[in-house]
């Protein structure tokens, strides 16, 4: 049952949030950190070619460059950051070091060319030093939902496909007599056991 907490657990799913100040420019810098941060993201595939689909316990994760407050009008007071950030928002199942553990041992090249354009990127030559260096970026999540809370990312993706396969058997069979129906959902259960779970980024 979907759940939801002010905090960043619930049940097994934990919410990283974390914002990386992006470096400042250089007077004259032909290129900026934030233009080539861009460009990084820019390029990153998605679904199960992600660099972070290699992470078994990442159900989710979003990037996005902040650039600066946004003055919502009176009577509130015009703030500005000194430096544009980097979100990292993350939905994951399990613990926050293991995760962030796997994910620079599975995608070392993807961590280090987006977070080398962030103040205080200790590198990748010490991984736990990469992990404590997100974990002083990290900021408390306010209100984190957990749609599945107590499931792991390969327990939800078999989930999806049984629910894709069964929706696709529901409009085939409706005008089946009694006989048939039963014979095709015999060979549906057949189906589902023998269904592996997909690969992560492809639900």
């Amino acid at each position: 049952m979907p759940d939801f907490a002010v905090g960043n657990r619930v049940g097994e799913s934990y919410c990283l949030t974390a914002l990386t100040p992006i470096l400042r420019d250089a007077l004259g810098a032909p290129v900026s950190y934030q233009a080539r941060l861009r460009e990084v993201l820019s390029q990153l595939p998605d679904g199960a070619g992600s660099p972070f689909a290699r992470v078994a316990t990442i159900h989710l994760c979003r990037l996005v460059i902040i650039e600066d407050s946004i003055y919502e009008g009176f009577p509130t007071k015009k703030d500005h950051f000194r430096n544009a950030y980097l979100l990292l928002s993350a939905d994951l199942a399990g613990d926050l070091d293991d995760s962030l553990d796997a994910l620079v041992a599975a995608a070392p090249e993807a961590v280090d060319a987006i977070w080398r354009n962030c103040v205080g990127y200790p590198g990748i030559g010490e991984p736990r030093a990469f992990v404590e260096y997100l974990k002083r970026c990290q900021i408390r999540t306010s209100f984190f939902f957990g749609g599945y809370p107590q499931a792991s990312l390969h327990e939800v993706l078999k989930a999806l496909a049984v629910q894709e396969r069964f929706t696709k058997f529901a409009v085939a069979v409706q005008d089946l007599a009694p006989h048939a129906l039963k014979e095709r959902f015999d060979q549906l259960m057949e189906d589902i056991t023998r269904l592996p779970a997909p690969r992560p980024g492809t639900r």
